[in-house]
């Protein structure tokens, strides 16, 4: 897939749920080499299912979202790639 920047940033968006209805923290993973390395801190433990990040013109994306509920249950999303046109 390929998406064109708005203002050099991308708003991701995603979905998750709990089946018990615990309240849920995200970690946004978005890197250029797999989708697994360690994102900064504005992108971890978000109560939010979007958040807007500044990525670079001509460059393959991997990313995924790590779901944490209130019990410390986790789950993984699978990684995904796009790319970043002009």
């Amino acid at each position: 897939e390929a998406i064109q920047l708005s203002d050099g940033t991308f708003n991701f968006v995603w979905s998750g749920a709990d089946p018990d209805g615990d309240a849920m923290l995200y970690t946004l993973y978005v890197d250029s080499i797999d989708g697994l390395q360690t994102p900064p801190d504005r992108q971890t433990d978000i109560s939010s299912t979007s958040l807007s990040v500044e990525l670079i013109s001509n460059t393959v994306y991997y990313w995924r979202v790590l779901s944490r509920d209130t019990n410390g249950n986790t789950s993984y999303s699978q990684v995904k790639s796009f790319r970043v046109t002009e």
